[in-house]
């Protein structure tokens, strides 16, 4: 999540949260460390033409360097 703050209710579980944001590539090298099979939601980053696509970008060469086994992606397109 850009913000686990927002998870505290699954954090409490037991659900392991960690800091993920598109924007912040540095953040996804750590947030994919031990991941076996990854879903990508598409993001809203439609106001600034090319950003949601770095964001997806980001994301893949991100789960690429982590070993990520599987990349899921959805899109709204």
């Amino acid at each position: 999540s850009r913000s686990p703050k927002k998870l505290s209710r699954f954090a409490a579980k037991g659900v392991a949260t960690v800091k993920a944001d598109f924007d912040d590539p540095t953040t996804l090298d750590a947030a994919f460390v031990g991941v076996e099979r990854l879903l990508i939601i598409s993001t809203d980053g439609l106001g600034v033409p090319g950003q949601r696509q770095r964001q997806h970008k980001a994301a893949v060469d991100a789960a690429v360097r982590a070993g990520v086994g599987q990349i899921i992606y959805t899109s709204p397109c």
